[in-house]
């Protein structure tokens, strides 16, 4: 148990030793993980690749690409086994997919607020958080008015509107998507980590939660194209 392992884990390498690998699986893994290593340790040849889950020690789950073989150690059959983190790689590919589908029900609605429905609920697949909302911009007013939220954000009272003199409406104003800490911004808004979306001129999608977040730049450039969809 190397100090790889460890980082991924999120144990000490002390802790590890002496710990059977498949007590570090998901339970839909124990079984298949313990049932291959016991196959390639009596001789017979399971497969040499295979992805499998873990829990961390913080509780999270990763996706690991394992690679094992028999060697002998110390005159006894035992298994090397390799592993690397794909959480990312499975996050990425699931988000292209989701973003697609969200992409594809855009086009097919029939209202406005059906569009800002299916925009705020991929964004939150995506990102994993439960805080969202989508503002339409009013020419009128020149404010920003929430068109359609997440019940967590209801509930948690996120949804409110935003004039020119706030930072969201600047951010609007740049259509660039934009990571943001809105604790730091407004002493009212509790959430800590957060992305906002501009939608053209039409509006704004945003997106936060209550811990402390790294948004997967790849995820982020992605999102630009569902953000383009929704405005058309």
């Amino acid at each position: 148990a190397n100090e790889t392992l460890a980082a991924i884990t999120g144990y000490d390498p002390d802790e590890l030793r002496g710990t059977p690998f498949y007590e570090l699986c998901t339970s839909e893994y124990q079984q298949l993980v313990r049932d291959r290593h016991q196959r390639r340790l009596d001789g017979d040849t399971p497969p040499e690749r295979y992805e499998i889950e873990i829990e961390t020690n913080a509780g999270n789950v990763r996706v690991l690409a394992l690679s094992a073989s028999r060697i002998d150690h110390e005159g006894r059959p035992a298994t090397l086994v390799n592993v690397r983190d794909r959480t990312d790689r499975q996050r990425r590919q699931w988000a292209v997919e989701t973003l697609q589908s969200a992409t594809e029900t855009v086009q097919q609605a029939e209202t406005t607020e059906e569009v800002a429905s299916v925009a705020v609920e991929a964004a939150t697949d995506v990102f994993g958080l439960p805080y969202a909302v989508c503002w339409f911009h009013d020419d009128e007013t020149e404010q920003l008015d929430p068109v359609y939220a997440t019940a967590a954000a209801r509930n948690e009272g996120f949804v409110g509107s935003f004039g020119p003199d706030s930072y969201e409406y600047e951010v609007f104003q740049s259509g660039e998507p934009t990571k943001y800490t809105p604790d730091a911004v407004a002493d009212d808004n509790s959430l800590t980590s957060a992305i906002l979306l501009p939608l053209g001129e039409d509006g704004m999608i945003g997106v936060g939660g209550t811990a402390d977040i790294e948004f997967d730049e790849i995820v982020v450039d992605m999102t630009r194209t569902l953000a383009e969809h929704t405005a058309t």
